[in-house]
């Protein structure tokens, strides 16, 4: 079975989701990225993921480089 995760960064915390279809995913929300299961130095949720250890480590990667993107990049007042 193929499992795909799609990051869209910049939306906001109050956006609020939810399951549209009959036996879709039972709750959709925002996860502190710390309590994934895998995730370094996160603290082990209880809470019930499901295939999410595989992109752990990926995603681990791409946050580190979105951090580094933001932090190179000049802010708006320092023009």
């Amino acid at each position: 079975r193929m499992v795909k995760l799609y990051l869209v960064p910049g939306i906001s915390e109050e956006t609020q989701y939810g399951p549209h279809a009959r036996k879709e995913i039972s709750e959709i929300g925002w996860v502190p990225l710390k309590q994934l299961p895998g995730w370094p130095g996160g603290d082990d949720s209880k809470q019930k993921f499901v295939d999410v250890r595989p992109f752990v480590t990926d995603l681990c990667r791409w946050v580190e480089e979105q951090l580094g993107n933001s932090r190179s990049r000049p802010s708006s007042s320092s023009k």
